[in-house]
């Protein structure tokens, strides 16, 4: 009794043992399957490693941005303030028999201000999506391209062996 007794629970955690094997092996194969497109032939290593580059460099170019966002509305500001101070001076009263010139000029300052803003924010926003759109396409290459020189390094190493 007792022999059946191991034979039946030796062979229910062998039973247990293998579907375990066969759903890591599937949960694998399944994870290959999802990420073989972004990362090309990469162990879930190699993947860790290139996804805490992308990050680094993620951050780095975020930070890029963002200076140069901080520099654009910096520079609006400035101008602003001009344009402001410009609006002051027309308004004074001095010997100016025109105010027509006057107002004419501050309105085109006014209107040069705007032009000039958006032209910047336009082009401060392009770079930005040039930066992400190229950090993408390096990060994607960079990734698939760890696993290819990883097996070609791991082919030379059994060579040497």
């Amino acid at each position: 009794m007792t022999d059946a007794f191991s034979s039946m629970f030796r062979q229910a955690t062998e039973s247990f043992q293998t579907a375990v094997e066969t759903g890591a092996r599937a949960q694998k194969d399944a994870m290959t399957f999802f990420t073989r497109p972004f990362f090309g032939e990469n162990t879930p290593d190699t993947i860790c490693d290139c996804s805490q580059r992308m990050t680094d460099a993620s951050m780095r170019l975020i930070r890029k941005n963002l200076d140069e966002t901080h520099r654009v509305i910096d520079t609006q500001c400035r101008q602003g303030m001009e344009l402001l101070k410009k609006t002051f001076d027309a308004a004074k009263p001095d010997e100016k028999a025109d105010m027509f010139d006057s107002a004419r000029t501050m309105w085109q300052s006014t209107f040069d201000a705007m032009r000039a803003g958006v032209e910047q924010f336009a082009k401060s926003n392009a770079q930005a999506l040039d930066n992400l759109s190229e950090f993408v396409t390096n990060a994607m290459e960079t990734c698939r391209s760890n696993g290819h020189a990883e097996k070609a390094h791991e082919k030379k190493a059994a060579a040497v062996k």
